[in-house]
């Protein structure tokens, strides 16, 4: 599916909104068959549609999806407007953002309170991603307060005062309240800006906001990201932008005194060490924080923690709602989605494990590092199994094409030895292991301690010298 320019609209974190706001409403049912002939539909009818719709959404079976919330009656103004809200969600992913935007104002008319809420901030959103500030302020209520909606919405509503030339105070009224939310703990406008303008929103280009007189932890952790950011920077273990201010100096820490300061400081003190207690990420994730374009940042970081302490369930739940939270662009993502797959795979749950591990692998998006990873974890994940005619393709793409990101190159080199010997293919697995000798600038490392071991238990370590030489005369 394409993107939109600029920023990338969530598909799914959009949609995840709106089954978390149905699960409040009352049980509905759960047939998804549209109803036949051309009777008015029954307020009953409307919500087996609506489930209907759910349940193939969640397959990913979107154009069924589609096709029945687009049956749901509007006489039935909740479904309806619950409905609409999902159509708005895969209209902006494919980027049908006129569409997308008729939709959503249709799920702020006739939605559920919560869910018409979510549409105002995801309309904002939406508008914000194309430059179209003039649409929040001509469609949308005034404030976050007026709208029933989260309070980030208040700053998409600023922002787009400030962007509107005409509106002779909009600058001067989007600073003077960032000033003072700066100071604020609990500041989703604060924090919102820092994140976008480290990470290269145009609006804020050489805007040189910096706060007068930060006193508050909060104020002087933020003024603390702006000034370490040094513009495009790397995001989490590898991605390719980050707006936490992670480009100052090399290995720069935002400091265990303001990992309680805020929920972008939180994240930032996970991501680079100074934060141990993670408890405030998760309680930030179960609240409007959730909302904040960086908050797949927090579960990426509370599933990387769960991982290194073997609790892989959550590890694999956390990593799942990053990979959810996500903007759909694996070039940002894809350290979540690995991750995930190697939650899963410690579950041996490998079919989930390789679907997470091939999403990378089979990216137009990424190059390099992250594909030879990706293939040689789906080496790994055949090789558990026992299917060795499955890993051995895999291995052997790894050391031909990636080898000089040696630290997968070395250990597909040694699994792919050891695969042949399990296919009883010997002589093609020592010639493997002594290729790997060749080629290898570490010779130090456990891997290669532990494939010359293999060799000289399979072979003895005369004939490793004698047919690497023969193998260098050839």
């Amino acid at each position: 599916m394409p993107v939109l320019l600029k920023k990338i609209f969530s598909l799914f974190f959009l949609c995840a909104c709106a089954q978390a706001a149905c699960a409040a409403s009352p049980e509905r049912g759960t047939d998804g068959e549209r109803p036949r002939g051309g009777a008015a539909l029954s307020p009953s009818e409307s919500a087996k549609l609506l489930e209907g719709g759910l349940s193939y959404f969640m397959r990913g079976d979107y154009s069924a999806a589609q096709e029945l919330f687009k049956s749901v009656s509007k006489k039935d103004a909740e479904d309806f407007g619950v409905a609409r809200y999902y159509i708005a969600s895969m209209d902006a992913y494919d980027g049908k953002k006129d569409e997308a935007y008729a939709n959503f104002l249709e799920a702020v008319k006739y939605a559920p309170k919560q869910i018409g809420a979510l549409a105002a901030l995801q309309y904002a959103k939406l508008a914000d991603a194309n430059g179209d500030y003039g649409l929040v302020l001509r469609n949308l209520p005034p404030s976050a307060e007026a709208a029933g909606a989260p309070k980030l919405l208040d700053y998409y509503i600023a922002k787009s005062r400030l962007a509107d030339k005409s509106d002779a105070r909009g600058k001067s009224d989007f600073y003077a309240r960032l000033e003072r939310e700066f100071e604020l703990a609990d500041s989703a406008f604060a924090d919102a800006y820092v994140y976008e303008r480290n990470s290269g929103d145009e609006l804020f280009a050489g805007d040189g906001f910096s706060p007068r007189s930060p006193s508050s932890p909060a104020a002087r952790a933020r003024a603390k990201m702006l000034l370490s950011a040094g513009g495009a920077a790397g995001g989490p273990s590898g991605s390719s932008a980050d707006g936490l201010g992670g480009g100052g100096s090399a290995g720069e820490k935002i400091g265990a005194e303001f990992a309680s300061a805020g929920f972008l400081a939180k994240v930032r003190a996970a991501e680079d060490g100074s934060a141990k207690d993670l408890e405030g990420l998760e309680k930030a994730l179960a609240s409007d924080d959730r909302h904040a374009p960086f908050a797949w940042r927090a579960a990426f970081a509370l599933a990387r923690e769960r991982f290194a302490a073997g609790d892989y369930e959550k590890a694999a739940e956390f990593s799942g709602e990053a990979v959810l939270l996500a903007p759909p662009d694996l070039r940002l993502s894809w350290p979540a989605v690995m991750l995930r797959g190697d939650a899963l795979r410690m579950l041996k749950l490998y079919d989930a494990a390789r679907e997470c591990y091939l999403k990378v692998a089979m990216s137009k998006l990424l190059r390099g590092e992250p594909l030879a990873e990706s293939l040689y974890k789906c080496g790994v994940c055949w090789y558990e199994q026992k299917a060795w005619g499955k890993a051995h393709p895999y291995f052997e793409r790894v050391y031909i094409v990636f080898f000089k990101f040696e630290y997968w190159g070395a250990r597909a080199y040694y699994y792919d030895a050891s695969t042949l010997l399990m296919m009883g293919e010997r002589r093609d697995a020592a010639a493997v292991l002594l290729e790997y000798f060749k080629r290898a600038k570490d010779k130090t490392s456990k891997i290669y301690l532990d494939a010359r071991k293999l060799y000289r238990e399979q072979w003895g370590e005369s004939r490793a010298f004698e047919r690497a030489k023969s193998r260098a005369g050839e």
